[in-house]
């Protein structure tokens, strides 16, 4: 659905979107020592809930940007998108911490290698089930819209799940800490 959105409503090139990947990479790449310090000083749970808020601004990117001017388009989605995207990195860094604090010693390999094919299928189905969905709310730009709400949705609620299992965690003790 990003490259529909990029392609078809942003009216972005090849070339500004291979720039928009290089741009994305290198703000994940930047962010990771924030992420880690986050994790050092709080726990992976939280620093997990700097991800969630900034997935949950990249739907609204992808409602607003079709609305400026076209000259704004590209250059406007990849700086806003590049810093909302940045702290993405902590969903594999701190899932796996927190995966690996959570299994017993015997059964991590399997858990992190299941983590990792579950990732690798919603991967690859998820952008499908998108543009159904995007296809059967209209194929147009009010489908867009609708997409990108119902995104919003899912995004507000899961950040909103990571933030009540921090809260839970914390009061039961249960927050895993992790030293340099």
């Amino acid at each position: 659905m990003w490259y529909l959105g990029q392609v078809k409503y942003c009216k972005m090139s090849e070339m500004t979107l291979s720039i928009c990947n290089g741009v994305f990479n290198i703000g994940q790449l930047a962010a990771v020592g924030m992420i880690a310090k986050v994790v050092r000083k709080k726990s992976p749970d939280f620093a997990l809930i700097f991800a969630g808020i900034g997935l949950c601004f990249c739907p609204v990117i992808m409602i607003l940007v079709p609305h400026l001017p076209l000259a704004y388009r590209g250059v406007t989605f990849i700086v806003l998108m590049t810093v909302l995207n940045a702290p993405q990195c902590a969903v594999a860094l701190c899932t796996v911490q927190i995966l690996l604090n959570a299994a017993p010693e015997k059964n991590r390999s399997l858990l992190i290698s299941l983590f990792t094919m579950m990732t690798t299928l919603t991967n690859s189905v998820l952008p499908l089930l998108g543009v159904r969905l995007y296809t059967a709310l209209g194929a147009d730009l009010t489908a867009l819209y609708r997409f990108n709400l119902i995104d919003l949705g899912v995004r507000v609620l899961s950040t909103l799940g990571l933030i009540w299992r921090y809260q839970k965690a914390k009061k039961d003790g249960f927050l895993t800490k992790i030293s340099d």
